[in-house]
């Protein structure tokens, strides 16, 4: 894997491969094909957030397309199901988004997964940061953010947040979820049990770079983060805890697990900010095993 270039242009996406010749006409006015479960026909679409908002728990989602499709910037999506999004065969897609000038809270999070899982196979994500954040409660631009007991796995991907202003950003937030601190105060009142779920990340064989953090944990939900196998070049931290206003529950923990990955950032790889007006922070375990760390 060769390292992203730093600072100037974004760096160079993966070369792509060359289109199949018996592509059909059909597959370049729909490059996006949608398997329900249970269907034995695919659905056709035009763009990946018409084929999110129709797909059932555990359909797949196949991107039938090389490089960048012409003038279409995906709209922001919100997984809240079970998804596979995988590029076809002979093909490497890449799913491009871009910021907007007056955003709602919802746009400034490329891809929300909120009680879903979603699985990315083979392709490519790329962030173009163009505007400051407007939105009074946001503070970054996120690539992902998870805001429940959520699933995020990919492989052979790569992520870049092209960022030439320095704007803040990240390729993932784990946020805290909506109406957490209300939810647990009323189930704590009634005498009830309170079970936090955990989320899961986990990233293999990939390759995140950018002018962002690559983690901004923003919650005290436990959960597991773990990278393999991975070339990380940012410009920002590995992993910045900044903590919440609900309070961990006894005994919860994040463990990240780092194996065999070679992690280059500009600054510290961990940072720990509880804020002026204190914020709860949750414990983080960290293991690392054959990587190599560098400050760019």
């Amino acid at each position: 894997m060769r390292a992203p270039e730093f600072p100037g242009t974004a760096p160079p996406l993966p070369e792509q491969p060359e289109t199949s010749v018996a592509e059909s006409a059909e597959e370049q006015l729909s490059p996006v094909s949608l398997l329900p479960m249970g269907a034995s026909e695919p659905q056709s679409y035009n763009t990946l957030e018409a084929a999110c908002a129709n797909a059932r728990s555990g359909s797949i989602i196949e991107l039938r397309y090389n490089g960048f499709l012409p003038n279409s910037d995906e709209k922001p999506i919100t997984i809240n199901k079970n998804i596979t999004i995988r590029a076809a065969k002979n093909y490497r897609p890449v799913i491009s988004f871009s910021t907007r000038a007056t955003p709602d809270e919802s746009d400034t999070r490329m891809i929300s997964i909120r009680e879903g899982a979603l699985n990315l196979v083979n392709v490519d994500l790329y962030l173009k940061v163009r505007h400051s954040v407007t939105y009074p409660t946001r503070d970054a631009w996120s690539l992902f953010s998870l805001q429940g007991p959520d699933q995020l796995s990919l492989k052979n991907v790569t992520m870049t947040i092209d960022n030439p202003d320095r704007t803040p950003a990240a390729v993932m937030e784990i946020a805290r979820g909506i109406g957490s601190d209300l939810d647990k105060m009323k189930m704590k009142t009634a005498g009830t049990p309170v079970v936090i779920n955990p989320f899961s990340i986990s990233i293999e064989d990939s390759v995140i770079r950018g002018e962002c953090q690559m983690i901004s944990i923003k919650s005290s939900r436990q959960g597991t983060i773990s990278l393999e196998n991975c070339l990380v070049s940012v410009e920002g931290s590995l992993l910045v805890n900044l903590g919440s206003t609900d309070m961990p529950e006894e005994l919860n923990e994040m463990q990240f697990d780092l194996q065999h990955s070679t992690i280059i950032t500009g600054t510290t790889p961990f940072r720990i900010d509880s804020g002026e007006v204190q914020r709860f922070l949750i414990p983080v375990s960290v293991t690392t095993e054959n990587c190599l760390y560098a400050l760019n």
